[in-house]
């Protein structure tokens, strides 16, 4: 059912300007509840129930509640966001925003640090880069934010904010542990430098067993933040973050045609694959951030930050060519990943404000480089006897979990096979105006250009002989606009309605390794994948509650796909086709139920549909994508319930998806119960903080597949954390 709301709304609009709910004087519960203040959605602070748009925040009290270990987890709950995760224990999430699924990862929306993107060489988001140990706030936008932050903001952003200095003297202390021997001791300490100097260190180390086989889990991280006071007009803030992280990938359970999990050996807990099967990562990143103002208008913000990721990832990547569950075997082939990536970002923003203006006009500058070498382990090779070619197959019982062509005369360990080099540059003019038409209406106006290049110099075995091969430097050079433009009226202090309309955009350079000759050929027709997206949205409050509703309609064109190559022979050619469309509602609402208790409930509604559709020759025009549930709910309910104890609680809910491209099988569904509570103790001068996850022990798995059900990952069961924190 698409929601073709514009006429709709063109109707209502003057009957509401006429009928305005009456003025009252909201309650100081409810005034509490609409005071949360968001900076993402227009790069100004603004309060929630004034922005045009549908955010939600998770403030650091919710953080605490969700328990999120890793970057995806506190996503859970947030209307119409959806995340699937990978590897069982690993920060390999896969995400769509209103339905919208990735080419390759999560190449649909943009994440953000502290407001500088954090988007890797292969033009996708990897959660698993950001610290979430240093976070103590994140803002979820719902759709495209692209005027203001560029490629890859096609359905939202996600800005994760990282802890602040308080000004004051303090510190803090948390010893974590929990289920599966999960540990984890942190210290913060917020140190004042005199008058001008506030200097934050936050320093964290992690480690757990892993309730799965081969999903130990080893990190550690500290960052240290200086905020200076440089005059009154002023100020610098500057930090530097080293993160690093160690972390098993589970096995792959396999899905039988009708996308039931098949028994394996070790069932939910066990490992089927080839080890080492891991992750391993080091971040260091660094930000400086001036702010000088020039009289009572005018603002200028500098930001400078540089990153350096290393990886290097050893893995089992599914094979379903080699599926066959005649005779339980399970095809993995074996890769590793080593590579190096440097990011430079540089942005002067400059903000006018005056009484009815608020003018903001930035510079984009930024520099990705990438130094990768893959290799790849298993049965490789053409046998000339058979007429068989093999491409690194790693056959496993899966009833046994035991490798059957480890001695086969083709197996070949540690392969070399790819040498990349690449350069990603991106430059950008924004601008936008906030512009208050009257006392209750305000007119936002934002326009942006951007220019982005890629330069990569790949050599690779592109004969498949064994030996890398020196291939030609390939450039592509695209450009792109992305408008917005909205309306928000407020029609009393309780009552405001707003409408919304935005593009986003990917560059569509896609991953750095689909440039390599010897899989693709890069085609001239490629352009950028662009959303235009409309929203209608409603924000309010009575005396006890607070509510937001939005509907929106969001189509998706030019999805990056290869194609036959035109010329006959020769590997697939990049190219751009298909359209994707998405219509939905999202309800979120928060009840103040007595002075010291509060409900929350949210809905999402996503109707989603590919309107053109082609794979391998195959049409699935009108079919609904796979991996996106059509109705997710949050229940929710926190309290004090004595001066010393609070509780609280969340019921979410997930239907079912699609699987398979024909929609023919879907399962993927589940509920799941979240408790917690927290109690001070006074008399040591700290708190206890005990979280319980899944309680009812669901056993629910994230499913993916393509043409066929591919395999499962495991949601995690039952546990507990339990943290004894001080305060000094």
């Amino acid at each position: 059912m698409k929601i073709y709301w514009m006429p709709l709304f063109l109707l209502a609009w003057p009957v509401l300007a006429l009928t305005e709910p009456a003025e009252t004087e909201a309650e100081g519960d409810a005034a509490e509840l609409a005071e949360v203040m968001v900076v993402t959605a227009t790069r100004e602070e603004r309060k929630l129930e004034d922005l045009p748009v549908s955010a939600t925040v998770v403030d650091q009290q919710l953080l605490k509640e969700k328990a999120a270990i890793v970057a995806g987890e506190e996503l859970v709950g947030v209307p119409g966001v959806f995340f699937r995760r990978q590897g069982a224990g690993a920060g390999d999430m896969v995400v769509n925003i209103r339905g919208l699924t990735g080419v390759h990862g999560n190449d649909t929306f943009l994440a953000l640090l502290d407001g500088i993107p954090f988007v890797s060489a292969h033009e996708e988001v990897l959660l698993s880069e950001i610290p979430i140990g240093a976070v103590e706030r994140v803002e979820v936008i719902n759709g495209p934010v692209s005027a203001l932050y560029g490629r890859g903001a096609l359905s939202g952003a996600i800005n994760y904010i990282t802890r602040e200095p308080s000004g004051q003297q303090e510190i803090s202390l948390d010893l974590q542990g929990g289920s599966y021997g999960y540990v984890r001791p942190h210290l913060s300490a917020s140190i004042p430098a005199g008058e001008t100097h506030s200097l934050l260190v936050d320093a964290y180390f992690e480690q757990g067993d892993g309730w799965r086989d081969n999903t130990e889990r080893e990190s550690a991280n500290i960052l240290i933040k200086d905020e200076i006071v440089l005059s009154p007009s002023s100020r610098l803030t500057a930090y530097a973050n080293y993160y690093q992280n160690t972390q098993g990938a589970g096995g792959q359970i396999p899905l039988g045609s009708d996308g039931q999990v098949l028994e394996t050996a070790g069932g939910r807990t066990g490992f089927i694959g080839y080890e080492p099967n891991e992750y391993d990562r080091s971040t260091f990143l660094a930000a400086l951030r001036h702010n000088v103002t020039f009289g009572d208008n005018l603002e200028l913000e500098t930001t400078l930050h540089y990153r350096n990721i290393a990886d290097n990832n050893v893995l089992n990547f599914f094979d379903p060519f080699g599926f066959d569950p005649e005779n339980n075997i399970l095809r993995v082939n074996g890769f590793e990943n080593d590579r190096d990536t440097d990011v430079l970002f540089f942005e002067p923003r400059l903000t006018w404000r005056s009484e009815q203006h608020t003018l903001t006009a930035g510079i984009n500058l930024e520099r990705v480089e990438l130094k990768e070498t893959d290799w790849w382990t298993g049965q490789n090779g053409f046998n000339f006897d058979t007429f068989e070619f093999y491409f690194y197959e790693i056959n496993i019982d899966y009833t046994t979990g035991e490798i059957l062509n480890r001695d086969h005369p083709f197996w070949v360990d540690r392969n070399e096979t790819y040498r990349g080099d690449s350069t990603n540059d991106f430059t950008a003019l924004y601008f936008q105006d906030e512009w208050q038409v009257g006392e209750n209406t305000t007119v936002t106006l934002g326009l942006r250009y951007d220019v982005f290049e890629r330069d990569a110099q790949i050599d690779s075995d592109v004969d498949f002989d064994g030996v890398i091969d020196e291939n030609p430097l390939i450039t592509d050079k695209e450009e792109h606009l992305s408008p917005k433009a909205a309306i928000h009226h407020h029609f009393s202090d309780a009552f405001s309605a707003y409408v919304t309309y935005g593009e986003g955009f990917n560059s569509n350079f896609g991953a750095v390794w689909q440039w390599d000759p010897g899989l693709y050929e890069r085609g001239d027709d490629v352009k950028p994948s662009t959303v235009s997206s409309t929203e209608l949205g409603f924000k309010g409050r009575g005396d006890r509650f607070v509510y937001s509703l939005s509907v929106y309609n969001m189509v998706q064109k030019d999805r990056l796909v290869f194609v036959s190559n035109p010329n006959g022979f020769g590997p697939p050619r990049a190219s751009t086709a298909d359209e994707f469309e998405s219509s939905g509602l999202e309800l979120d609402t928060t009840f103040k139920l007595s002075p010291d208790w509060q409900a929350h409930f949210s809905y999402a509604y996503i109707d989603a549909e590919w309107n053109a559709y082609t794979v391998g020759g195959t049409d699935y025009t009108g079919n609904q994508p796979v991996g996106v549930p059509e109705n997710m709910i949050t229940l929710g309910l926190r309290g004090q319930v004595t001066e010393r104890m609070k509780l609280w609680g969340a019921y979410y809910k997930y239907d079912d998806y699609f699987v398979t491209l024909d929609n023919d099988v879907s399962g993927g569904g589940y509920d799941m119960v979240d408790l917690g509570a927290g109690l001070d103790l006074p008399g040591i001068g700290g708190n206890l903080t005990l979280v319980g996850k899944n309680l009812l022990d669901e056993d629910y798995y994230t499913l993916f597949g393509s043409n066929v059900p591919y395999n499962a990952t495991p949601g995690l069961p039952a546990h507990f954390l339990l943290t004894l924190g001080f305060d000094f």
